[in-house]
């Protein structure tokens, strides 16, 4: 129980890190441009890293902890093709939706955002 404990909160540490940081650089992007299709483009980006991701801990920790190793192996790939199609699926609405996108302030908060994934496995190791 403890173990399916910590899953839990680390899944909840990474999203939180990852709408912070989401927050951070649009405000940042608002600041700095005050520039309506910029700030809906950085908010865009950090909606395109943080859906999947919660994606990704809906299927992978749905059924807590499980024991046989085959199992839960499987639910994180499962988890990871998910992710991967949504990330897809999602870039590809925005693209065809959303013509007057400014996709580089999108790409850099997307890649901000994501790196949450990486802060949260540094800060977690420490």
């Amino acid at each position: 129980m403890g173990y399916k404990h910590l899953q839990f909160i680390f899944g909840q540490q990474i999203v939180k890190l990852q709408l912070w940081l989401g927050v951070i650089t649009s405000i940042i992007v608002v600041i700095s441009t005050r520039d309506f299709n910029k700030t809906l483009s950085a908010l865009l980006g950090a909606v395109l890293a943080v859906l999947p991701t919660l994606a990704y801990a809906f299927i992978a920790f749905r059924n807590g902890l499980i024991a046989h190793p085959k199992t839960v192996m499987w639910q994180h790939k499962k988890a990871m093709i998910v992710r991967f199609m949504a990330n897809f699926v999602l870039f590809i609405i925005v693209c065809l939706s959303y013509k007057n996108c400014d996709f580089f302030i999108l790409f850099v908060t997307y890649l901000i955002t994501l790196s949450a994934y990486w802060l949260s496995l540094v800060k977690r190791s420490n």
